[in-house]
């Protein structure tokens, strides 16, 4: 238990600090700085899509659909779309979590497997 809330506190940390990276931009648009000071922003059309599976409490789909998308087309808007959607999860009631059909451990899973699929294996501050 202990060791399971500790590994939910780190990925709670790298989706919080990742997501610290978003900004809204002039336009209200979401973005995120990359180390090259290049702003990338947000897949919108699949956030959009992913926040309206989860208000129907359909995380698993959401989930599903955003992998589907990061395989079409494994760009950093999609990955950006990612970190925000982790984010998400990671504050979500754990409780509604459970009701939705989604475990804790799913969530340090998705984000290890976007990671994963992006190449990235360490985060440099």
């Amino acid at each position: 238990m202990i060791k399971k809330d500790y590994i939910m506190n780190q990925i709670e940390m790298l989706t919080q600090m990742a997501a610290k990276l978003i900004l809204r931009d002039t336009n209200g648009q979401d973005s995120i700085i990359i180390f090259n000071s290049q702003e990338i922003g947000l897949n919108n059309d699949l956030n959009k899509e992913l926040g309206e599976l989860v208000k129907k409490r359909e995380i698993n789909n959401a989930e599903n659909l955003l992998f589907y998308e990061i395989d079409k087309d494994m760009n950093l808007m999609n990955f950006n779309t990612a970190i925000a959607f982790y984010d998400g999860l990671t504050k979500m009631d754990k409780s509604l979590l459970k009701e939705c059909d989604f475990e804790q451990d799913e969530i340090s899973e998705g984000f290890g497997e976007v990671c994963e699929l992006y190449q990235i294996v360490d985060i440099v501050f």
